[in-house]
């Protein structure tokens, strides 16, 4: 995957993408010229919720790109962690506009409800759905493994919400000085050396200030049509 080229086309994605209007809605007016892009309505809706989770059509995104659909689909590991961080981006790009529209008063003088951001503030999640294709539980085999996948059963057991960490804050024992760092596959690059008192492996965590989201374990167990007669689920 070229990162950086993933970035600029989901950047665009999000900034750009606007759906097919149905065909039961009157486009006659000029309603549909000044319609802002999905997402961006969408993430201005997390500024006023404050609930920041980006749900994400994947049909939209294969009618966008099918490269990028695939690349989602194959390599989620990978794609999701900086879709995350270019939701957050264009979040941060569109926040002005955000809160100047909510916040400016009939004396034009804006208002102070904008947050602010700092490098260990809440991320945006951005979670898929709506894949291609359904798999049933018997479907699955190893190729499967690490894919992003949509599978239909009965849920029949969950976990209780436990925390992910999702970005990791580490303090110089010598100096304080702070550094914060994302987790890439479930692992941690913990920092080797301090860049400000040049102390070697002088970083300890700070679990106060790292960053966690919500995680569930979720047990499935087939649908009644999908069991083969004569066998159980």
């Amino acid at each position: 995957i070229n990162t950086g080229y993933l970035q600029s086309r989901l950047k665009e994605f999000l900034t750009t993408f606007t759906p097919a209007a149905d065909d039961d809605i009157d486009m006659n007016g000029d309603d549909q010229f000044n319609q802002a892009p999905h997402y961006i309505q969408a993430l201005k809706e997390i500024g006023e919720t404050e609930e920041y989770v980006l749900a994400v059509d994947c049909d939209h995104l294969f009618q966008f790109d099918p490269t990028l659909y695939r690349q989602l689909e194959n390599y989620p590991t990978d794609v999701i962690p900086i879709f995350d961080l270019v939701a957050l981006q264009v979040f941060k790009e569109h926040s002005n506009s955000f809160y100047n529209n909510a916040s400016m008063g009939q004396d034009g003088i804006q208002g102070s409800n904008m947050p602010d951001f700092e490098q260990n503030e809440q991320i945006i999640q951005v979670r898929p759905f709506n894949l291609k294709h359904v798999y049933q539980i018997r479907e699955l085999d190893p190729s499967h493994i690490d894919k992003l996948i949509t599978l239909k059963g009965i849920v029949i057991r969950t976990s209780d919400t436990i925390p992910e960490m999702k970005e990791a804050c580490f303090r110089c024992t010598k100096c304080h000085k702070e550094e914060y760092r994302y987790i890439e596959r479930g692992k941690i690059a913990e920092p080797d050396v301090c860049t400000a008192c040049n102390g070697r492996m002088t970083f300890e965590m700070i679990h106060n200030f790292c960053m966690f989201s919500d995680k569930q374990h979720v047990k499935m167990q087939e649908t009644p049509e999908a069991v083969p007669e004569g066998e159980t689920p």
